[in-house]
C-alpha cells in the first residue's frame, strides 16, 4: 500500500505532466515561429517567452524529482540566455538540437517509470553536450538571420 508521501507525489506528477506538455507545446510553437526568422523585436519577444517556459519547466521538474528534465531544461535555458545576448547565430542545427531537447522531455513524460523515459540516460547527457556545444558558436553582430534552406542559399560566385 503506498504511503501518503507516494500518494502526494502520483498526483503531483499527473497535474505536472499536464503542465508540462503545456510549457512543451509553447516552446515548440516559439521555435517554429523563430525559424521563420521574424523581426528583430519579435525574436527577442519570442526567445524571451521561450525561456520563461523552459524556465517554468525546470522548476516544476526540479520540484516532482524529475532530473533529466530538469537538466535538459537548464541547458536549453542557457542557449535561450545566448541567443536573447545574440551571442548565437540561428542554424538547423540549433533548431534541430532544440527541438530534439522538446522530444527528449516529452518522452520522459511519456515513460516516467524509467525515470529517463524510453532511452538511455547517454543520450540526455549527449543531448545536454550539444547543447552546451550551441553556446560556443560565433557570436551574433546583429540579429538572428533566417534559416534557408539549401536551395535558397545564393550561389557562390
Amino acid at each position: 500500500m503506498p504511503t501518503q508521501e507516494e500518494e502526494f507525489l502520483k498526483r503531483l506528477r499527473a497535474t505536472f505532466n499536464i503542465e508540462a506538455e503545456e510549457h512543451l507545446q509553447a516552446i515548440a510553437s516559439g521555435l517554429l515561429e523563430l525559424e521563420k526568422a521574424p523581426p528583430l523585436a519579435r525574436q527577442q519577444g519570442v526567445t524571451e517567452a521561450i525561456y520563461r517556459e523552459a524556465h517554468s519547466l525546470k522548476g516544476a521538474a526540479r520540484a516532482v524529482n524529475l532530473s533529466d528534465i530538469e537538466a535538459i531544461c537548464q541547458a536549453l535555458e542557457s542557449v535561450l540566455a545566448a541567443w536573447k545576448q545574440q551571442r548565437l547565430n540561428a542554424s538547423a542545427e540549433m533548431f534541430d538540437t532544440l527541438h530534439r531537447s522538446v522530444d527528449a522531455i516529452r518522452n520522459v513524460l511519456a515513460f516516467p517509470e524509467t525515470a529517463h523515459g524510453a532511452v538511455d540516460p547517454r543520450q540526455h547527457s549527449e543531448l545536454i553536450q550539444r547543447l552546451g556545444r550551441l553556446q560556443t558558436r560565433v557570436p551574433s553582430t546583429s540579429h538572428v538571420s533566417p534559416v534557408r534552406a539549401e536551395s535558397d542559399r545564393p550561389e557562390s560566385p
